[in-house]
């Protein structure tokens, strides 16, 4: 009954929000989502503006020409979105048991899961994060039943779980090659090592396919995204003053980087720069953009390793303060909207308290939740990075999980019973 009222509120909190606190208007990221969906649903390919690209991951974009196919328009597709999400309390429960802890700190992380405040808000969202963090929770699950029964079986699902969690968002291939290496230094050490081969070749041939479209399509290679380049150069760059103008079109050096973060196209203010090092960015395929981005990004911060650190810093610790900072917080974390800064940092203290209301109950069950349920969150919050919409869709499950799992430790030390 807990586990299905977990459901049940993740499907109700998600509707409420998107109908009732969000309109049904496309912006920033979500337009370019939208238009390349709809190019695909209607036949022109995975394009935009005539071109083909693979500016944005294809998973998501597929799952939303589907819906544009069935003539659903956003409010629709916030609708399916919502029940989407009501699959994450059920995958963080039993990802969760798989770890063997106890059930009520399993429950905490359903309900975390469910009600989580990023997950939420961005199931109201025509974004990537709605299929990449389901995906990736199962590949989390498929992880540890690989580890459990070291099959063929299960390590070809385990890899195919991976491959299209890479395809919703590819920062999940950190967390699989992380899998990977758990699963092959486990004992046996040799029939571990064959699980782990089947894992990489089921993610392989999954990815295989759009990889090969790109190289293909772009002219060269894109295991997945050719936005990463851009992202990492921009986010990143020493020049920016005070750590604005990351992603926007008043920068003075270079005008046009907002339509650029959002279409990956139109960038006048970064042609004179090219034209300086030899390089023809008008006439250059996407490939070869994204390949030039990247490497400007190991210049500048080889250039000015000091401020590149310094500027992580900063970042992160003006995400973490719940007070108004001196440098506004949307300056500091482009793409990321007023109100998930605000999920993210102004129920800290409220968190607090109803942990300490947990501890202070611990001999009671009901404390045991209201400490799993404060608890979970409250670290997953805590853990900032400097990029906020990357950290929810890449990071938080997986600290969610590693916050449920520490609190299992705890409360063994503490004698607390299943």
């Amino acid at each position: 009954m807990v586990l299905a009222g977990a459901v049940v509120a993740a499907v109700a909190a998600r509707l409420a929000y998107a109908f009732w606190g969000i309109g049904p208007r496309l912006t920033d990221d979500e337009t370019s989502f939208w238009a390349i969906a709809t190019n695909l649903a209607h036949g022109r390919g995975f394009s935009y503006l005539g071109t083909p690209t693979a500016w944005r991951p294809p998973g998501y974009v597929l799952l939303l020409a589907g819906l544009r196919e069935l003539g659903l328009g956003i409010r629709g597709v916030q609708g399916v979105q919502a029940l989407l999400g009501g699959a994450l309390p059920l995958l963080f429960f039993g990802a969760a048991r798989r770890l063997r802890i106890p059930i009520w700190t399993a429950l905490g992380a359903a309900w975390a899961g469910a009600l989580y405040p990023p997950f939420v808000h961005f199931s109201s969202q025509a974004l990537s994060e709605n299929l990449a963090i389901p995906l990736l929770v199962l590949g989390v699950w498929a992880t540890l039943v690989a580890l459990d029964r070291p099959r063929w079986s299960a390590g070809l699902l385990c890899g195919a779980a991976w491959g299209l969690a890479i395809l919703a968002r590819p920062a999940a291939l950190a967390a699989f090659v992380v899998g990977v290496v758990v699963i092959a230094l486990a004992r046996p050490l040799g029939r571990r090592l064959v699980i782990a081969g089947s894992v990489v070749l089921a993610a392989f041939l999954v990815l295989a396919p759009w990889t090969l479209r790109n190289a293909h399509a772009l002219g060269g290679f894109v295991p997945v995204t050719s936005s990463e380049g851009f992202t990492l150069w921009a986010a990143n760059r020493p020049d920016a003053k005070d750590l604005k103008h990351v992603y926007s079109d008043s920068d003075p050096l270079y005008p046009g980087s907002e339509t650029y973060a959002t279409y990956g196209r139109f960038f006048p203010g970064i042609e004179a720069r090219a034209a300086s090092e030899g390089f023809d960015f008008a006439s250059a395929p996407e490939a070869a953009r994204d390949e030039w981005f990247r490497s400007l990004m190991v210049k500048d911060v080889r250039a000015a390793p000091g401020r590149f650190l310094r500027r992580a810093v900063l970042k992160t610790v003006a995400i973490l303060s719940p007070a108004p900072s001196r440098v506004s917080r949307e300056e500091l974390t482009p793409g990321v909207s007023k109100t998930v800064l605000w999920f993210t940092s102004g129920p800290l203290v409220v968190l607090g308290l109803c942990g300490l209301g947990g501890l202070a109950l611990r001999g009671r069950r009901c404390g045991k939740f209201l400490f799993a349920a404060a608890v979970v969150p409250l670290v997953v919050l805590a853990a900032h990075l400097p990029y906020v919409r990357f950290r929810v869709g890449a990071v938080d499950p997986i600290l969610i999980l590693a916050s449920v799992w520490l609190i299992a430790v705890v409360s063994r030390r503490a004698g607390w019973s299943e």
